[in-house]
């Protein structure tokens, strides 16, 4: 590992009030199904490190073991994965591929990361490795976008084709630590951006930008198909997200959060906030984080309180977070400068 330093600003709480562009927040998962939860905490103090991966290697996702051991990963740039030690960022001093979009683990040896080139790599804990290629036919780009596996034995992977015609398509790869292979290639123009399961049960959300306003899906998967579940369309980016929050997949359309079952959405909870940006992420149902579109807010069950806030004009919120049990890793970038942040909080003795 490079002894590459990031530069480091140690921001107290006062100092913020609100925001956050999607975050898919893999993280340490508390139980959403056993009562009674405790409200989550609000009593943060912030590090705000810089991560520089010129030029335009912005950081779209985020993951790590405990929070003395997480990586970050960069779509282009010089400087495209990150590592994290418990003291510092540094740059992964080995190039593995040339752009990354999603990473996801299970373990400090067992971790795995998809970029532009439809190859997945794999840590072993000492170095990374090309474990698998998916290759289609005409293909451009084959984007791996999200990365999700409640075990070892059974991952998932969602992304997008982009044809040669600039036409795309989405698909959805599954596999172990010993085997992938290609599960499905949609027919439609949806670009598959996110996946997460729950027990047998797998969700998708897809975007179809071809569409005037743009379209928005949730899909269960179920054997080698997509089950539509809910489609909107809207002039709004991303208005619809999903998240697995404790033990249960919240899906987020527009300012109402739902839960699925019993092949219904229920909703569960109103977000009142005219600046909520529709993303969550969190520890369990009343330990909530809120992206927002001036900052980053925390909903504990009872009320919902700002953070943190960002000047919107420069700064935005990654899609994905990570959220450990008293520390929480949550990526800004700064699209004028071409740099990206990681908002560091860490959980203090007082409230």
């Amino acid at each position: 590992m490079s002894a590459n330093k990031s530069s480091r600003d140690i921001m107290p709480l006062y100092l913020f009030i609100a925001l956050l562009t999607i975050f898919s927040a893999c993280g340490l998962l508390g139980s959403d199904d056993k009562e009674p939860l405790e409200p989550g905490p609000r009593n943060y103090e912030w590090t705000v490190d810089t991560l520089y991966s010129p030029p335009g290697g912005f950081i779209y996702d985020i993951w790590g073991s405990s929070s003395d051991d997480v990586w970050a990963v960069a779509g282009g740039g010089l400087n495209n994965l990150w590592h994290f030690d418990g003291e510092e960022w540094s740059v992964w001093d080995e190039r593995v591929g040339p752009s990354f979009y999603s990473i996801y683990g299970f373990a400090q040896d067992d971790v795995w990361m998809g970029g532009n080139d439809g190859k997945l790599y794999y840590f072993d804990g000492t170095g990374w490795t090309l474990a698998y290629s998916f290759d289609v036919e005409g293909a451009a780009l084959l984007d791996i976008n999200s990365i999700w596996g409640e075990s070892t034995s059974n991952i998932y992977a969602a992304g997008t084709i982009m044809n040669s015609d600039d036409s795309p398509r989405g698909f959805i790869l599954q596999g172990n630590d010993t085997n992938w292979g290609e599960k499905i290639i949609t027919s439609s123009e949806v670009q598959l951006i996110r996946i997460r399961s729950r027990g047998k049960s797998v969700f998708s959300f897809g975007v179809n930008i071809h569409s005037d306003p743009d379209s928005m899906f949730f899909y269960k998967f179920e054997g080698r198909e997509l089950k539509e579940l809910f489609v909107t369309s809207s002039d709004e980016v991303y208005s619809i997200s999903m998240n697995r929050i404790g033990e249960s997949i919240h899906f987020v359309i527009e300012k109402e959060i739902y839960k699925y079952s019993k092949n219904k959405f229920n909703k569960w909870h109103t977000i009142s906030d005219p600046n909520f940006g529709y993303q969550i992420y969190g520890r369990h149902k009343k330990d909530m984080f809120l992206r927002m579109n001036n900052g980053l807010a925390h909903y504990n069950g009872k009320d919902t309180k700002y953070l943190f806030d960002l000047d919107h004009s420069l700064l935005s919120l990654s899609n994905n977070a990570m959220i450990f049990e008293k520390e929480v890793f949550f990526i800004v970038a700064d699209y004028d400068q071409g740099t990206n942040y990681i908002f560091h909080g860490i959980l203090t003795e007082n409230e």
